[in-house]
This record gives structure tokens, C-alpha cells and sequence, in this order.
């Protein structure tokens, strides 16, 4: 859900938004250790992300909000991880 947005007293309603993301990633049956590479790599590219521009939006910053959490497995018994993020997005 990530958090309220920066509110400001000029003509637009904020001036910065604050979304979250969540990645959720899989691997194999019982692969748990792939599961978590591809989370850790995902982590380490994300919180690379300050001053940039995706698809039109100007995304001033993408932060960690934990660590790589285990989520068991799906109905296929494969391995599922999670991780999320905040950002912080110019309106």
C-alpha cells in the first residue's frame, strides 16, 4: 500500500507520492536457494534505482524495506520469497 502521500499547500494536492511495491519470486520445486538469488538480485537492482525516469515517472528513490522473507511454497511445491520496497515518486 506504501505510505500517505507528501502533502503541499500550492496548487497540486501532494508533490510526492510514496507507493510500495512487492516482488514475489519462484523457483523450482524445493529450490529455495534460486528463489532467493533471483529476490537478492532483484533487491540489489532496485535499490540502485535514485533520479530516474520510468515510463514517464520520475522516481526520485527506491528503498529496501527488509530483508528477503520466505513465503513457503505454492500449490505446485514450488519455492516462494518475498521482499518489498518504498519509493518516493515526484507528482
Amino acid at each position: 500500500p506504501g505510505m500517505m502521500p507528501q502533502m503541499t499547500m500550492g496548487s497540486a494536492p501532494w508533490i510526492i507520492d510514496q507507493p510500495g511495491i512487492q516482488i514475489i519470486c519462484r523457483a523450482g520445486r524445493g529450490d529455495y536457494p534460486t528463489a532467493r538469488d533471483k529476490a537478492d538480485t532483484i533487491r540489489a537492482l532496485l535499490a540502485g534505482v535514485t533520479n530516474m525516469t520510468i515510463s514517464g515517472i520520475n522516481v526520485m528513490r527506491i528503498e529496501t524495506d527488509g530483508a528477503v522473507l520466505p513465503m513457503g511454497e505454492d500449490a505446485l511445491g514450488r519455492s516462494l520469497v518475498s521482499v518489498n520496497f518504498s519509493c518516493k515518486v515526484r507528482a
